[in-house]
């Protein structure tokens, strides 16, 4: 007599038993069955597709994002893959500066802060050392002026693309920087992305000023303004810069003059700076070229 459970399955239809049978290993000559694909949540058996198989990924999985590099401020895609790299000689006084123009250059792909310096013998020195794209300088140095460099780098044929980069406005300095060989003027007063755009520019060969620099170079040039800059002096600096130029000390001027020492030195600050010089020596370098004695 067959058991309950027997009785259950023969009450069952034949497709429903097959369908619950498992054949036995070796018997029949069938073995097991192949094992399905093992079926994901969605229903779908997981499955490697070609894209994904060498990396691990299975189809369904989505693919990662590629982390995108920031954008230079000047806005062009950057040439660090290609070899095209533009080293930079930043020539400039003051440390700090320095360095947020170095954290600026940074996010620029093409353009490198390779050097520093913070005088005009530094400077000098470093142009000499090794070959560079661009030198960015500025016009006001503690040793010597940024148009004293350019003289020297002139004197010496060095065709090494400046780029100046001064507080000073343009009718001041702009013409006379060009005509010692600088390729370009710019005011520190620019945004960043003019300074990218301008060093760019420079450094391919080009020239390039400021839109507000050149209006007010024009505007100088048609009033008639392209005079010497020792015609910025006034009458007492312009006393004090003949005596300097004439080998007098200090105090020998104070009591020329009937005034303190004090006041000289006053002076002779204000006219290194207008005439951006360095020093005596430059004062009676400056002197012999323009006739002044």
């Amino acid at each position: 007599m067959p058991d309950q459970r027997g009785q259950a399955r023969l009450c069952q239809p034949r497709a429903h038993r097959r369908a619950h049978q498992r054949p036995v290993a070796g018997a029949g000559g069938g073995g097991r069955r192949p094992r399905q694909p093992q079926r994901r949540g969605c229903g779908r058996p997981a499955r490697h597709d070609r894209k994904g198989a060498a990396d691990g990924r299975l189809s369904g999985d989505r693919p990662r994002r590629r982390r995108r590099h920031p954008r230079a401020p000047g806005g062009a895609a950057g040439h660090r893959g290609n070899g095209t790299m533009t080293r930079v000689l930043v020539v400039d006084d003051h440390t700090l500066f320095r360095q947020g123009l170095h954290r600026l250059l940074a996010d620029v792909p093409d353009l490198e802060m390779a050097g520093e310096a913070s005088t005009a013998a530094q400077a000098l020195a470093m142009i000499r050392a090794q070959p560079w794209d661009l030198v960015l300088l500025d016009i006001r140095l503690p040793d010597a002026g940024g148009l004293e460099v350019l003289r020297q780098l002139r004197a010496e044929g060095r065709d090494v693309p400046v780029l100046m980069l001064t507080m000073y406005p343009a009718e001041r300095f702009a013409a006379q920087a060009a005509r010692l060989g600088a390729a370009g003027y710019l005011s520190k007063d620019c945004s960043a992305h003019h300074l990218v755009e301008a060093m760019r520019k420079v450094a391919a060969g080009g020239s390039y000023i400021d839109a507000h620099s050149a209006s007010d170079l024009f505007f100088r040039l048609a009033r008639g303004g392209g005079d010497p800059p020792h015609h910025l002096l006034s009458r007492r600096e312009f006393e004090v810069f003949i005596k300097l130029a004439k080998g007098h000390t200090i105090s020998q001027i104070a009591a020329d003059m009937n005034v303190s020492a004090k006041t000289v030195s006053t002076y002779r600050a204000r006219l290194l700076g207008k005439l951006e010089l360095g020093n005596n020596a430059e004062i009676v370098r400056y002197a012999l070229a323009h006739n002044l004695y």
